[in-house]
């Protein structure tokens, strides 16, 4: 990877325990992780939690733009659960 101060030399990447520090060895720069890089960090429950977030904010959307009382909605057919995506990420991937 390219040092984003020179763009010529190289820099090195760090993983640590919850996040991805990159550092210019030649520059001594710190380099912000990207959102990419983040969700490379972490494992399967956290994964499976973000996606289970994200697709629950999108429903939430969905029937807040139909008018849908959100309260009123219990059933759990309409929301994802963090044990479904753990799930799905464990299945054998076939193309």
């Amino acid at each position: 990877m390219k040092c984003p101060t020179c763009e010529s030399c190289e820099y090195a990447q760090y993983c640590g325990a919850t996040e991805i520090m990159r550092k210019c060895e030649r520059h001594n720069k710190k380099v912000e992780q990207t959102n990419e890089e983040w969700l490379h960090t972490l494992n399967t429950e956290q994964l499976a939690g973000f996606l289970a977030d994200k697709c629950n904010e999108v429903v939430e959307t969905v029937l807040s733009d139909a008018s849908c009382d959100i309260g009123d909605i219990d059933n759990d057919d309409y929301w994802y659960r963090q044990a479904d995506f753990v799930e799905w990420l464990k299945e054998k991937h076939y193309e």
